[in-house]
């Protein structure tokens, strides 16, 4: 499965071979470890997993059962189209062990045999700690087919996106000058969701200046989402320690994790280096806006700006 708004792309470009001629596109099991070593040195309970399509690593359960077997609750995110051997391992892992946020897209992406596969592991999943999660990168976006999932299989929790187009420029996205414009139908899918109980959570973030006060409201009542306008300082880790601040940003900025003691540390750099970009905003009236002086508002994806920026320079 091959998204179209993927921002992982470049990483999976890169991952094709290196200097050596050696392909990386894995992180193996000792680097694993490492991660984990980092993680516990921190105090972090949640040990999350993404690719690319994680379930497609080699040693994908063995890696499970070390973090599993230290202590780590593991959040996986994966596009649901994993193998029986996989399927079986997650149906005998207990619930509250992992927390599956599963990516989809309209159905028509599919073929009818993998349709078939994500609706079976689906049900093989439920009862357990389920969230699908929707990728919006078109402003007519199809909303109805998760319901209908959601619906099907007894789930209750959507993860929410705008597709950002950080430093790719192969994905499918829409730019920030249509954000607006999207809110209609975004408020219509929050109260389609409202009816079958369905909470949100908001990833990325939207400026500020998109939304009106009561359309902000109306998110936090029908869905209990509140809308974010500043992103986390979270962090992607991949093969050789490759760490940024996110995918949308690692086409600009990575450094090695283990060149700094913690991820705090490397968090921190993050913080440091991109808050010109965060004042800067990506829209012209972002520089004279209140929500971006109090730093209750970047103007939209950080990688998109920094983007932004370098063409201008």
């Amino acid at each position: 499965m091959r998204c179209v708004y993927c921002l992982a792309k470049d990483q999976i470009r890169q991952g094709v071979s290196s200097a050596s001629g050696l392909s990386f596109r894995e992180i193996s099991l000792k680097e694993a470890e490492v991660i984990m070593d980092y993680h516990e040195r921190d105090g972090q309970k949640d040990f999350r997993i993404l690719g690319g399509e994680p379930t497609l690593h080699p040693q994908f359960i063995p890696l499970l059962k070390r973090a599993l077997g230290r202590g780590f609750h593991i959040v996986l995110f994966t596009n649901g189209l994993f193998n029986n051997a996989i399927a079986d391992f997650f149906r005998r892992t207990p619930k509250e062990d992992i927390s599956y946020i599963i990516n989809v897209n309209s159905p028509e992406n599919y073929t009818q045999a993998k349709w078939k596969i994500l609706k079976h592991n689906l049900a093989l999943l439920e009862g357990k700690k389920v969230a699908l999660s929707l990728n919006i990168y078109k402003l007519a976006f199809n909303y109805r087919f998760i319901l209908e999932l959601a619906k099907e299989f007894k789930i209750k929790l959507f993860s929410v996106s705008v597709a950002m187009p950080g430093t790719n420029t192969d994905v499918r996205c829409l730019h920030p000058s249509r954000y607006r414009s999207l809110i209609p139908r975004l408020l219509q899918f929050a109260r389609a969701s409202a009816k079958l109980k369905i909470r949100w959570e908001w990833n990325c973030c939207l400026p500020q200046c998109v939304l009106k006060k009561n359309e902000i409201e109306q998110f936090c009542s029908l869905v209990d989402c509140p809308i974010s306008y500043v992103c986390y300082t979270g962090l992607t880790i991949g093969p050789r320690f490759r760490t940024s601040m996110c995918l949308g940003t690692s086409g600009f900025s990575s450094v090695t994790m283990t060149d700094y003691p913690s991820l705090s540390k490397i968090r921190e750099h993050f913080s440091g280096s991109y808050a010109v970009f965060r004042r800067i905003g990506g829209y012209d009236s972002c520089i004279d806006c209140v929500h971006i002086q109090k730093e209750e508002c970047q103007g939209g994806c950080v990688g998109y700006i920094m983007d932004t920026f370098s063409k201008a320079g």
